[in-house]
């Protein structure tokens, strides 16, 4: 018996090798993170023009305050953040 005979092909031919094919699948993943890292600065270089925007003090949050006790659940601002999100993101699908 030779000792290259119980050697199999490899299952995935035609594919990149190993390494690069972690590279060639982690570049979308790449971009996105970059992209979330460039809009987390721009906020915090204008969180004080953010901060004016009536976001968190829409009709439709619940706020329940007591004493000792605060309790916030933003419901329509999250309607509101997350149609914004969603329509630019079927925009970029186009």
């Amino acid at each position: 018996m030779e000792p290259t005979a119980n050697i199999r092909a490899a299952p995935f031919q035609g594919q990149v090798p190993g390494f690069l094919n972690y590279w060639v699948y982690s570049l979308p993943m790449n971009r996105a993170l970059i992209a979330i890292g460039a809009l987390i600065v721009l906020a915090g270089l204008f969180w004080s023009q953010l901060k004016l925007l009536p976001l968190f003090r829409l009709p439709g949050d619940i706020v329940i305050d007591r004493p000792g006790f605060r309790f916030f659940f933003p419901v329509m601002t999250m309607l509101i953040v997350s149609a914004v999100v969603s329509l630019i993101l079927w925009l970029l699908r186009r």
